[in-house]
């Protein structure tokens, strides 16, 4: 079955409706975001959170450094590179993260449908160059560009363009999924995971109706069995 991944949770209460609703991970944002919160904040929150829920941690540009430590600090079960990393920084991390920490890397994806393609073959043509033995993301995760913003536009990406890139790879699917909209993304790409933050908000704030109308959405029970173990 297709992953749940709420993202931007940054008060007890967005707690307290994940462990009721009972996502497989929750996003912590640490770079500037309106819903950003510190690492601090994070430990305090995860420390009510189910423990059947695993937490990501969402990092722009940020240090390797800084990343490990806030990795160790908060007890991630992944860290998500949200953007401009690459070969350098996966390989730097394999080194560095705590032992089972995996790597979540976004790929932006423009509206326009060719050059949606486009970015995605540049993507596999990078991953392409590398050996065997060297570092890669265990998730790409595909969220919206729009004006050179990635993340946070409320829009969504041309998901059929994305249909063979997601079935050679381990994809989390995001960019304005919604309630309404999150069975049509999973038809298009059965993606490993679906990551929703504004379609389960009102006023910046989590609402228990819509994350309980994404979860029961998405956990139909034709929803596509997931391979791997992300």
């Amino acid at each position: 079955m297709t992953r749940i991944k709420f993202c931007g949770l940054r008060r007890p209460q967005d707690i307290a409706l994940a462990n009721e609703f009972q996502p497989d991970y929750i996003g912590l944002i640490f770079a500037p975001s309106k819903r950003q919160i510190t690492p601090d904040q994070a430990v305090a929150l995860v420390a009510h959170l189910d423990p059947r829920i695993r937490p990501v941690g969402v990092f722009v540009n940020e240090t390797v450094d800084q990343i490990a430590a806030t990795a160790a600090q908060v007890r991630l079960a992944a860290v998500q590179l949200h953007g401009d990393e690459g070969p350098a920084e996966w390989a730097a991390l394999r080194q560095k993260l705590p032992p089972g920490t995996k790597i979540w890397q976004k790929l932006a994806i423009p509206v326009d449908p060719a050059a949606a393609i486009q970015r995605a073959e540049a993507f596999e043509s990078t991953l392409a160059q590398l050996g065997q033995d060297d570092a890669q993301p265990d998730v790409i995760l595909l969220d919206t560009e729009v004006g050179g913003q990635s993340g946070g536009t409320g829009q969504t990406f041309p998901w059929q363009q994305l249909a063979a890139f997601a079935q050679r790879h381990s994809v989390a699917c995001a960019g304005g999924l919604n309630p309404g909209n999150v069975a049509a993304a999973i038809r298009a790409l059965h993606p490993a995971i679906v990551d929703c933050s504004s379609g389960i908000e009102r006023h910046l704030e989590k609402q228990a109706d819509l994350m309980d109308a994404f979860c029961k959405t998405v956990r139909k029970p034709n929803s596509e069995e997931m391979n791997d173990d992300t």
